[in-house]
């Protein structure tokens, strides 16, 4: 009789620590699935807001004027030959002109 008892409670110990681990798992993913899609949903908000405007030829103050601020709240900033804002990049030239959007 107590090898049955020792054994119903290491099967009920596993059997809770597993359901434990999957309910701790799925709460994990579930909240890197909806920080991507938060993510992807404020990027492409961004690159509307970009198309819509017609930045191409137009020159690099004239693009932070108008994306100050971008849709995170946050002040555009230069890099590297690009205007970053929300994730989203304005390249211009030497003549400070932007000439692409990537």
């Amino acid at each position: 009789m107590k090898k049955w008892i020792a054994l119903l409670t290491i099967a009920i110990v596993v059997s809770n620590g597993y359901w434990i681990y999957n309910t701790v798992d799925n709460a994990v993913t579930l909240h890197y699935v909806e920080d991507s899609a938060n993510f992807t949903a404020k990027k492409l908000e961004q690159a509307i807001r970009v198309a819509n405007m017609n930045v191409i030829g137009i020159s690099a103050e004239d693009a932070f004027d108008q994306l100050n601020p971008d849709v995170d709240g946050l002040a555009p900033f230069e890099k590297e030959g690009c205007i970053y804002a929300g994730l989203i990049c304005l390249e211009f030239d030497g003549s400070r002109t932007v000439v692409r959007v990537r």
